[in-house]
């Protein structure tokens, strides 16, 4: 919690002590901070994943189980999940799951169990995860809908797919596993998208972290991702992606900012082509006056 938080809830700590008899108000303090270690202002925000996977009462999200008879709306218990983990062996049985929970409004809460729970997973299980996740991110997508919404199934996904191989996956074997599985996705956005962010990761110095994948097999899975880019683009199948501002900027990083021209003189010299870009370059704009959809102009002047 933020340090308002943490002075408040010291003060509300300090107010009970009081009421307790001296003579056991020592031994009370203990077992208080015992059962919740954030009494003692030395555990972070880090420590809430530990504690939910743990089922600790002082989680945050595992609280309110404690103190009804039930799961809580919308949450999932703990036999759910490990059931969910299970059909991780078998990617059609998995992926029905994704689209269950997400028709059930759970998918959220599902994903983040799954993160508690992700160590341990074979390499199948972890190829059978991301696959999934890829090839469904169309359809269990739900947007971000606030400014600081960081929770949605998109961000969610990276985070998986991240935490995934980096614990279950050796340096040795992860460019071969992300290879595999970026030919195989049905659909390209969500494994560009997840190589982007690690390329940039690679190329960042002074790191306390290792990243994920080294320099050069960032690069050698940006151009594989770019040659799917360049097909979609000859076959006519780019102009209608709902993502097609983040592929050109992918095809101009990864390539050259003549390649991208090229393509896109070609494709505004029909009307058919230039509603195409347009509609493509549209965002959604998160604000706290409210959300919108938004043609940027810089975006159509930088391509």
């Amino acid at each position: 919690s933020g340090g308002d938080d943490a002075t408040d809830r010291k003060a509300q700590d300090d107010e009970l002590l009081n009421a307790v008899p001296k003579e056991t108000r020592q031994a009370v303090d203990k077992i208080c901070k015992v059962i919740c270690p954030q009494l003692d202002g030395n555990h972070g925000g880090d420590w809430e994943q530990s504690w939910r996977k743990d089922l600790r009462i002082c989680s945050d999200n595992k609280f309110p189980f404690y103190f009804q008879l039930g799961i809580p709306e919308g949450a999932i218990s703990e036999s759910e999940a490990n059931n969910v983990i299970k059909t991780l062996d078998k990617k059609e049985d998995f992926s029905e799951n994704l689209l269950r929970f997400h028709k059930e409004k759970r998918l959220r809460a599902l994903l983040a169990k799954l993160l508690d729970h992700i160590e341990g997973f074979t390499e199948d299980q972890v190829k059978n995860l991301i696959l999934s996740l890829w090839d469904l991110g169309n359809d269990i997508d739900d947007g971000r809908t606030a400014v600081f919404d960081f929770d949605d199934v998109q961000t969610q996904t990276s985070r998986l797919v991240y935490h995934s191989i980096k614990k279950n996956i050796s340096k040795e074997k992860r460019r071969a596993l992300l290879e595999e599985l970026t030919q195989n996705a049905k659909t390209l956005f969500y494994p560009a998208y997840f190589i982007a962010i690690m390329g940039d990761e690679s190329k960042k110095e002074g790191r306390a972290e290792e990243p994920l994948l080294e320099k050069v097999d960032a690069e050698a899975l940006g151009k594989l991702i770019l040659g799917r880019i360049k097909a979609m683009a000859t076959d006519g199948t780019l102009a209608n992606e709902a993502e097609l501002s983040f592929f050109l900027f992918r095809w101009k990083e990864w390539e050259t900012p003549e390649a991208v021209t090229e393509y896109l003189r070609k494709l505004v010299a029909t009307k058919k082509g230039l509603v195409s870009f347009l509609r493509g370059l549209v965002g959604r704009v998160l604000s706290t006056a409210g959300n919108y959809d938004q043609l940027d102009k810089k975006v159509i002047e930088q391509l």
